[in-house]
């Protein structure tokens, strides 16, 4: 990643069409990563120059490995970051097209299978729906799905 791709005002880095598989995207960055980003030294044109010799740094295995090893986290490989990423933000109520969004999908099918529910968000949406049904039941106008105020 280049300074030039990081806009640290609008907390996003811009990749262009040449730098992703899917073509250019926007990705957005969270503030404990813009903190991180602002931390590092201007040194060149890359944000993560290459330890040795110029470029990049290339290949995060080794990293990879260390921070799993310190996380107790054996096994867990990078992409599985971002399903956890879909299925923290789809339990926490964000919209597919949302967290497709934020993934850089062009696709909502492929959010779709990055989005893991537990049991609980799917069991609450059931519960809070099965409610609105037993208020109607029980007289209750107020609880319109479409917003009118009476009954359907």
């Amino acid at each position: 990643m280049t300074w030039a791709e990081v806009d640290l005002e609008r907390g996003r880095i811009h990749l262009p069409w040449h730098r992703s598989k899917t073509g250019e995207k926007m990705i957005p960055l969270t503030s404990a990563a813009v903190a991180e980003i602002m931390r590092r030294p201007r040194n060149g044109s890359f944000v993560f120059p290459a330890a040795r010799g110029e470029g990049p740094t290339v290949g995060l295995y080794k990293t990879w490995n260390r921070v799993r090893e310190v996380a107790k986290l054996p096994g867990v490989r990078l992409h599985d970051l971002r399903h956890s990423f879909a299925s923290f933000a789809a339990a926490d109520g964000a919209s597919l097209y949302l967290i497709g969004k934020a993934l850089g999908h062009r696709q909502a099918s492929t959010t779709e299978r990055y989005a893991h529910l537990t049991d609980e968000p799917i069991r609450a949406v059931a519960e809070q729906v099965g409610q609105r049904f037993l208020q109607i039941a029980a007289g209750s106008s107020a609880i319109n799905p479409h917003g009118t105020g009476g009954e359907t």
